[in-house]
């Protein structure tokens, strides 16, 4: 399932305080779609449980927040399903910029309601 990608750059930002109700939002997504989330993410404890069982490395600031965010597999799998049920807990204006092996480039955008892929519009001046 999915195609081999890798992550070019990000700026993620999801706070302390709403980390466990981001853990939450995944769970519950998790219940109503179980062949996507698998079990896994249901058993989790804490959010970077459930991030790295999807294969996403959360990187912490000293206050405990989510500052950045590392791609640890090589497969891309449902990452916008994953991305949509945490995006009201993720600071407006972050980003996770992917490439695929087919050469696309495209970016998981949060606004502060959710999250969307964007591809760049490439033209030759």
């Amino acid at each position: 399932m999915g195609y081999y990608m890798s992550q070019r750059d990000n700026s993620f930002f999801l706070p302390k305080e709403k980390q466990q109700e981001a853990l939450q939002a995944i769970q519950i997504a998790a219940e109503s779609k179980p062949r996507i989330f698998g079990s896994s993410i249901l058993q989790a404890h804490t959010l970077q449980e459930a991030l790295e069982s999807w294969c996403w490395k959360p990187e912490f600031d000293k206050q405990g927040n989510i500052e950045a965010i590392s791609f640890e597999g090589n497969k891309s799998g449902n990452e916008l399903e994953l991305f949509q049920a945490i995006a009201p807990f993720v600071k407006a204006g972050s980003f996770i910029e992917m490439s695929g092996e087919d050469g696309a480039i495209w970016r998981f955008q949060f606004d502060g309601k959710t999250c969307f892929e964007n591809y760049p519009k490439i033209s030759w001046d």
